[in-house]
């Protein structure tokens, strides 16, 4: 289940951003269990993750605590950006196919996303879009309870 605190994090920054909350949340919920998977200073990955969306700290310089809304902003601007690469590589997927591409390409890079079919393998668990995305049709009836 979500926490609480988060929910309007997910929000705000989905909105800012334009994405689903859910999508958010399913990722936080995949790379961290919301935090739960953390040490006590937010690490994850050997150390190399940081937060409840696993910012790689050999890329880019952590900002905000592990849940906070600066954290989440700053991996949905690294999510927002691997879409707009996915977008330039493949001009002709469909909306729903370029933002699957860009989860899958926020664990693997997107680089390594060729074909809508094939877009999972070398991720984490060769599944990893397909589960963030199985995860947020999970979430959605949270979101839209709150929007209700």
């Amino acid at each position: 289940m979500i926490p609480a605190k988060l929910i309007p994090i997910f929000e705000s920054v989905g909105s800012a951003l334009n994405f689903p909350p859910e999508i958010l949340a399913g990722i936080a919920s995949r790379e961290s269990c919301f935090g739960a998977t953390l040490d006590e200073k937010g690490y994850g990955d050997h150390g190399q993750g940081y937060g409840i969306m696993q910012v790689d700290r050999r890329s880019h310089m952590l900002v905000g605590a592990p849940d906070s809304i600066e954290h989440v902003t700053q991996a949905s601007h690294i999510l927002n950006d691997m879409r707009n690469a996915i977008s330039r590589e493949h001009p002709d997927w469909s909306k729903a196919d370029k933002l699957r591409g860009a989860i899958a390409a926020y664990n693997s890079g997107p680089e390594n996303i060729k074909t809508i079919a094939g877009m999972d393998v070398g991720t984490t668990g060769n599944n990893y879009s397909a589960d963030v995305l199985n995860r947020a049709e999970g979430f959605k009836a949270i979101f839209s309870r709150q929007a209700a």
